[in-house]
Formats: C-alpha cells, structure tokens, sequence
C-alpha cells in the first residue's frame, strides 16, 4: 500500500531502521523489529548513505516489509547517482514490490562537495529535481520529501526555504516527513509557514528520544544544527547516567507526542534499531492510540 492513501484515511505511526554493517548492529536491528512487528504501525522506511551500497538499503527494506506486513519506504538519495543508477534502482522497487520512496539530497558537508556534484556527471544536485524524475520513471509510487521545522542550515531566509519546499510538493512529492526536533513550537510555525507557501499535503511530525548524553552533540551534527531546549538540556546533563537520560528522553519525546497528535499528519519515530526505545515509544503511541 502506498503512504499517501494510508495518509487519506488516516493519522499515521511509522518508525525508522538503518541499515546495520555489524553483526552486532544487525542483531540490534533484528531485535527492534521483533518489537515493531508487536504493534499495528502504518509503515517503515529505511535510511541510506553514501557510504554503504543501495543494495543494503533495499535488502533491508524488503525484509521489514516483509516481516511487518506493512509498507516499507526506501530513501533515495541524489548523492553521486545519475539517472542510470536511479531509473536501476527504480526498476529494483517495481520488482521487489517496494512502493514508496523517501526522496532526499543526502548530507553535503562542505562547500566542496557541492561543487563536484555540481561540476561532475552527476544527475540531481536537488531534492526536487530527483522527486520530479521518479514521478515521471515511477508514477505509481509514493513519494515523500522531508521538511525542516527549525528551518534548513543552509537557506536562512525562511521565504525561500518554504519555496523550495513548495518546489518539491510541485514536482510531485504526497507528503513530507520533518527532521527531528524537540520543541513542538517549531512544527506548529512550520505547518503555518507551509500553508502560508500554498502547501497542503500532510506533514509527519519526526521525532526521536534522547537516549545519552553525548548523544545530544551528535544529534546537533548530524541534523545539521537541531536546537535543544534548555529544559531538555539542562535534565540531560543533571542525569548521573544514561539510564536516567534516556528515561528523560522517553518522557520528552511522549509529551512531544501529547502535544502532535492534534496537528500531525503522523509520528515518524527515529527510533535507529534501538529495541527499547521502539518499545516505550510505540507502546505508547500505538497501544493507547494517542494519534
């Protein structure tokens, strides 16, 4: 089934995996979706990177499709690919019976980058570019992008960034899928800001539990610049250990969930082949139907 019509009918609750490169990183995915299979989610999606072969990102999407008897959505990166590689990897979803897609540019960390993508034989250097491709190579697919509640790092004008997103739903894209974030003021103004922009598909809240306390700098880097609460903040680094900060986290991130489920179109869970976090989260979510 395909994420957009699930959407029609109703709020949503889906979870995030990677894929693992470790035998000790698979048995922590297969553990967590032991516990996913345990709860009626609406579907799951599979990060990729560059730094692993798409074929992972398939083999694993395929099996949580698979083994949870819900839709699977495959992130498609613009990454180094040209149009070869994304009509081949289209080709491999319509076999593989995958019908839904997470259209995003992958992580650019520095200037540099930028330029040879651009310069070199690569095909999309925009999400929107590569939505409109696989809306033309694969119309029967579902497509997501993802949104930017506390605002993109690299558009600070908030006009042109809600441009560009509106650029992307116009290619093609049925809904959108938001970075993580902590503070639920910052979903409620981009929803604002999105219907400001003339974009009405539905919008899935993201969000992920703070589980250590290194963690919180490493969710600064890699969401390029999420900003903590300083309530968060300050219960973290009062936690004599990370049992306790993942408790505060569990707690957080459940109140996030109190506050969302009016506005959002779903709860996206980042819960990254974590078993007991996936637990708390969805047994909440889901059990309690609280969306």
């Amino acid at each position: 089934m395909k994420v957009h019509d699930i959407l029609r009918q109703q709020k949503t609750i889906s979870v995030e995996f990677f894929p693992p490169r470790t035998d000790e990183a698979y048995s922590a995915f297969s553990r967590t979706l032991e516990i996913v299979k345990k709860y009626n989610i609406n579907y799951a999606s599979v990060t990729s990177s560059l730094q692993y072969p798409m074929d992972v990102t398939f083999h694993i999407t395929r099996q949580v499709q698979k083994n949870i008897s819900a839709p699977g959505v495959c992130h498609l990166l613009c990454g180094k690919m040209t149009r070869e590689d994304i009509s081949f990897h289209l080709e491999r979803c319509r076999v593989m019976n995958i019908q839904n897609v997470l259209v995003l540019r992958g992580d650019q960390r520095n200037r540099e980058e930028r330029i040879v993508q651009r310069e070199g034989n690569h095909a999309f250097c925009h999400a929107g570019d590569l939505v409109a491709f696989v809306q033309r190579k694969f119309p029967d697919c579902s497509i997501g992008v993802a949104g930017f509640p506390e605002g993109h790092p690299e558009t600070p004008n908030r006009f042109k960034e809600m441009d560009y997103l509106k650029w992307k739903v116009d290619q093609g894209a049925h809904y959108i899928v938001t970075q993580l974030f902590f503070d639920n003021r910052d979903f409620f103004d981009f929803c604002e800001r999105a219907v400001l922009a003339g974009i009405f598909v539905p919008i899935i809240a993201g969000v992920m539990v703070v589980r250590a306390k290194k963690m919180l700098q490493k969710i600064a880097e890699l969401a390029q610049g999420a900003r903590i609460p300083a309530k968060l903040l300050s219960a973290v680094q009062l936690a004599r250990n990370d049992d306790e900060v993942k408790k505060i986290g569990i707690e957080w991130a459940l109140k996030q969930l109190e506050g969302l489920k009016n506005t959002a179109a779903g709860i996206h869970w980042y819960v990254l082949n974590q078993p007991d976090i996936a637990e708390s989260v969805l047994a909440d979510s889901c059990q309690n139907s609280t969306i």
